[in-house]
């Protein structure tokens, strides 16, 4: 009786294991080997985890600038627009694109650009912060971020702090100083109103559309 209750406890810990569930421990009531196999297979528990957790956060990061990745992206904005709506929260959208980056590839090599690439994702990230805040690569040299709860005018002020954050820098490549500017198109979504991923995306691709018509380096 006191093999078959422990062994049948193995095998529900080995098919919880195998269905993904890894946070419930293996343990038994015993000191002998099954008491050992319980704790090979809770050390198997652990380092199956660690792998998936590992794989999930390659799956959903860009490689070059650490950022999220478009894939996790598209995914985020459609559960945080379904939150909004539900909540009736403000959203905002700000997309941002560095300026001149081609003439930055073609002048100083291909190097340069994935420092500029992975520079400016540093400075993105370190305005947009929170632990609510969604930041991503969205493709090339573009990049997003959905800022969840803050006023037209708070998205507005802190993504102008990011501006002129970038305006400051001067990237260094092979005893070359390299300026960089950045233009943003925010789109808002007031609290109550309703819009899809679509809808945010093309406003604020319109957005940066007209500043970088109206010379760069603009909101």
């Amino acid at each position: 009786s006191y093999i078959r209750v422990n062994i049948r406890e193995l095998v529900i810990s080995a098919r919880r294991v195998a269905q993904g569930k890894y946070d419930q421990p293996i343990k038994i009531h015993a000191q002998d080997e099954l008491e050992q196999l319980a704790s090979a297979m809770d050390e198997m528990r652990l380092k199956l985890k660690a792998r998936e957790d590992e794989l999930t956060h390659i799956s959903q990061t860009d490689g070059l600038t650490g950022l999220k990745n478009r894939k996790f992206f598209d995914e985020a904005l459609t559960l945080r627009l379904a939150s909004s709506s539900r909540n009736e929260t403000a959203i905002s959208l700000v997309m941002m694109d560095i300026d001149h980056f081609k003439e930055i590839n073609d002048q100083h090599g291909h190097q340069a650009g994935d420092i500029c690439l992975s520079l400016t994702a540093k400075l993105f990230r370190s305005i947009f912060k929170r632990k609510t805040d969604v930041v991503a690569r969205y493709g090339g040299e573009e990049f997003v971020a959905i800022l969840d709860g803050l006023s037209l005018e708070d998205s507005l002020e802190q993504t102008e702090r990011l501006r002129s954050l970038i305006e400051q820098q001067q990237m260094s490549h092979h005893d070359n100083s390299i300026a960089i500017t950045a233009s943003f198109g925010l789109a808002w979504l007031r609290p109550g109103d309703a819009a899809s991923a679509n809808d945010l995306l093309e406003l604020a691709d319109i957005m940066l559309y007209q500043a970088k018509n109206g010379g760069g380096n603009l909101i």
